[in-house]
């Protein structure tokens, strides 16, 4: 019985080697039914930080509905000035929606596979580039696949933030740069900063992997031999700069462009470092991100298993291939300061974390060269194989917990009794104040307000979240907020014609009364006043 077993295991090994990619692609088909990806998808953008949700598909949504300039996004939130022109990172990810949706038609599921095919390109590169690397087809496999089994990284992958593509697409880019260090040809380096481009434009962050790679080509070409004389990373001459410079400048040009396109502050086009803030501020910082953002990282298991590959790779340096070892270094570092550059923001906003997924790519890279090198009988064994197989499970099914309870308020003993108390409570202050949202647009129309039209919505405190899902230009009562008698008849000024209340604890407020006097319908909680022939 046990020589069946071993020789079953074997088979399947064996099968897993031969046809590798038809395993990989299929165990990540598996895995998405698993994480409920197939009624995810056809979700209006909900959930954990639906406002910044709104905001990405707000700027699609406004080149669909609009001109299609691409130099000109817009949000429906229309702040101070009343022209809604934000931007912060490279559009090119809502524009090919938009694209897409004056080809088949406005369906949201379009923008979550676009983001979501990015991180399966950059899943499948790095299982390509793992192979170049270790000649095994299940450990690299296995460290893609373990990468999606953090609830982070999945959640944001099936949605509609850039964080989960600017991630892919860094990855696509470590692979071309792997065939460039393999084959020497200028063109796969090339096509390496070209997707690391992609990837910072997306999110500035995610130029560390692009900074890596330039640290060591200005080592190796001013000291004008390759580091240990045994690294020849860069065979060409110094003219190999350019598409690292052409990165920098086109990079530069963008957010400088950014920058001066935003006539307001609205995006975190700034850092938020730990140096800003008391010693009591910090405290609070690091206890949310213990309680809210390590436990949707990866599993405490995932993290311990992190962590001896760490220690292990510390107690073999002598044996590590010392320029993977640096990569990491560099990499290593390089996100400890941003994390110390933006602190602040790790309260809240753990898709700031999504950049750092890097990072264990690159532990499980030196590891695995190790054994590889040094421990065959190890690296091929069909028990440590099985071993960690065991460990991807368990995470699998971690992360499918942590990502239906973000949607479907429920989840087994992995949730914790104070977790689902707030997931129960998010869901139902969702489905009472924000879901009939998502519905009302036909609604809005058979009043004959057409999506031209400027309506003031409170008391929702996000700038795009109703204004999006109703599909509506105006303003809420976030940063320009619609809070007093002089703001709503300033908004009155600038356009808004209609007033859209969704709780009726508003009505308790003074500032309102003047502007409640022609009620033209109601849907669910929503009630509709009209504007017109307000005296000012």
């Amino acid at each position: 019985m046990i020589y069946q077993s071993y020789m079953k295991a074997n088979a399947l090994l064996y099968f897993i080697s031969k046809y590798s990619s038809v395993v990989f692609i299929t165990c990540l088909i598996i895995v998405c039914f698993i994480y409920n990806y197939h009624q995810i998808i056809r979700l209006r953008p909900r959930s954990v930080h639906q406002w910044r949700q709104t905001d990405c598909a707000s700027i699609a949504l406004n080149y669909y509905g609009g001109n299609m300039n691409f130099f000109h996004p817009e949000m429906h939130w229309r702040g101070r000035y009343a022209d809604g022109k934000f931007i912060e990172e490279f559009p090119i990810i809502y524009y090919l929606v938009a694209m897409l949706w004056k080809i088949f038609g406005y369906h949201e599921f379009i923008f979550r596979l676009i983001n979501l095919s990015i991180v399966f390109a950059g899943l499948f590169a790095l299982k390509k580039m793992l192979y170049t690397v270790l000649i095994n087809s299940f450990w690299s496999i296995y460290v893609p696949l373990f990468l999606f089994t953090s609830p982070v990284l999945v959640y944001y992958s099936n949605n509609f933030l850039v964080d989960a593509p600017s991630l892919g697409f860094v990855l696509i880019g470590w692979f071309y740069f792997w065939k460039y260090y393999t084959t020497g040809k200028n063109i796969f380096l090339w096509i390496t900063m070209f997707f690391f481009l992609l990837g910072g434009l997306l999110k500035i962050t995610s130029f560390a992997s692009y900074l890596t790679l330039f640290i060591i080509f200005i080592i190796e070409k001013l000291t004008m031999r390759p580091f240990k004389k045994t690294w020849n990373t860069f065979r060409g001459t110094f003219l190999t700069i350019i598409p690292f410079m052409l990165v920098a400048v086109l990079g530069l040009l963008w957010y400088l462009f950014a920058i001066s396109y935003n006539k307001e502050s609205y995006f975190g086009m700034w850092t938020w470092p730990i140096w800003k803030i008391d010693y009591n501020s910090i405290k609070t910082v690091i206890y949310l991100v213990n309680e809210n953002i390590i436990p949707f990282l990866f599993s405490g298991s995932a993290f311990t298993l992190l962590f001896i590959l760490v220690l292990f790779i510390i107690y073999h340096y002598k044996q590590s291939n010392r320029f993977l070892v640096f990569i990491l270094f560099l990499l290593l570092g390089g996100y400890l300061f941003y994390c110390i550059l933006w602190f602040q923001v790790f309260n809240v906003h753990d898709y700031y974390s999504v950049v750092l997924f890097i990072l264990p790519v690159f532990i499980f890279l030196v590891f695995l060269d190790i054994l590889k090198n040094y421990y065959p009988a190890i690296y091929n064994s069909s028990f440590i194989k099985f071993l960690f197989i065991a460990i991807l499970i368990y995470n699998i099914y971690y992360c499918a917990e942590k990502t239906k309870v973000r949607y479907f308020n429920y989840g087994s003993w992995i949730i914790g009794e104070n977790e689902k108390n707030y997931w129960t409570w998010f869901h139902w202050n969702y489905s009472a104040y924000l879901e009939p949202f998502e519905t009302v647009t036909p609604y809005l129309r058979s009043l004959g307000i057409k999506r031209e039209d400027k309506v003031i919505s409170i008391p929702v405190n996000s700038p795009n979240t109703s204004l999006y899902l109703m599909d509506q230009k105006g303003w809420t009562s976030f940063g320009f907020p619609a809070n007093s008698e002089s703001n709503i008849a300033e908004m009155i000024r600038k356009g808004a014609k209609y007033l859209i209340i969704s709780n009726p604890d508003i009505y308790k407020e003074d500032y309102i009364q003047p502007f409640i006097k022609k009620k033209i319908g109601t849907y669910k909680i929503i009630d509709i006043y009209s504007l017109s022939g307000k005296e000012l």
